[in-house]
């Protein structure tokens, strides 16, 4: 059995949790969609993740980092580059809101909801660096478990993509089987090449171990199912952590 009790970690942990949000700022009238329709987008936000990361925050007395705001709006997962980080579709489902973006509002949403975000977290990963030789970050997320039909089987996927994130993330990865999980490495989404932007940014150094969940959104539709995944998660990560 893993000890889930609230505990203060010899060595610091951060969190950040980038599309746990799904609000919409008010000017921009839910991005052309009607408010019964939004809550059937996607993209709009990850189901539960909020709630998982707030409860790892607690139990392991983390900072934690979240967006205001939805990803529809901006998705704080991506390079400034990136075409996806301004989404026009949604499996299918247009968003009005986010067609043929002006330059200029690019560049607003951008310089208002992007880079306060990021500043934040690059401030803090750099504090940590300095006055820690090690700490861990920690991203959270999930997924639906069904798109387009096809059901996507993993319970969890633990992502990671440096060397140095290697042992902690098997050591992650064999007591979420042990617990009776289907734990996957890279699954449904990898972190290899440009994925996991954040991960890439802000856990590439060597004196941090970085894993970012992916976790199936079938464990996350009640307050019970989420409490129980945030518990299992925090006492993973805690014995991983030692």
């Amino acid at each position: 059995m893993f000890d889930d009790s609230k505990i203060k970690m010899k060595n610091p942990v951060l969190i950040s949790c980038e599309h746990g949000s799904r609000k919409i700022p008010l000017r921009y009238w839910n991005l052309g969609l009607k408010r019964k329709d939004i809550r059937k987008v996607s993209y709009l936000y990850d189901v539960g993740s909020r709630e998982v990361a707030y409860i790892l925050s607690k139990r392991l007395g983390a900072e934690l980092i979240v967006p205001m705001y939805s990803r529809l709006l901006v998705d704080m997962n991506r390079s400034p580059g990136d075409p996806t980080i301004f989404r026009s579709d949604s499996f299918g489902r247009k968003i009005p809101g986010n067609m043929d973006i002006p330059e200029m509002e690019k560049k607003k949403r951008i310089s208002k909801y992007y880079n306060p975000y990021h500043r934040k977290l690059l401030k803090k990963t750099i504090s940590l660096r300095k006055k820690h030789e090690l700490s861990y970050y920690v991203i959270v997320h999930s997924f639906n478990h069904i798109i387009g039909g096809v059901e996507r089987t993993p319970d969890v996927g633990v992502l990671w993509k440096f060397r140095k994130d290697r042992k902690f993330c098997k050591a992650i990865k064999r007591k979420l089987t042990d617990a009776g999980l289907d734990a996957r490495f890279n699954k449904p989404y990898t972190a290899r090449g440009k994925g996991a932007y954040c991960m890439t940014v802000y856990g590439n150094h060597e004196n941090m171990r970085c894993v970012e969940f992916e976790i199936n959104d079938k464990f996350l539709k009640s307050r019970r199912g989420i409490k129980k995944m945030g518990k299992l998660l925090s006492a993973i990560l805690k014995d991983a952590i030692r």
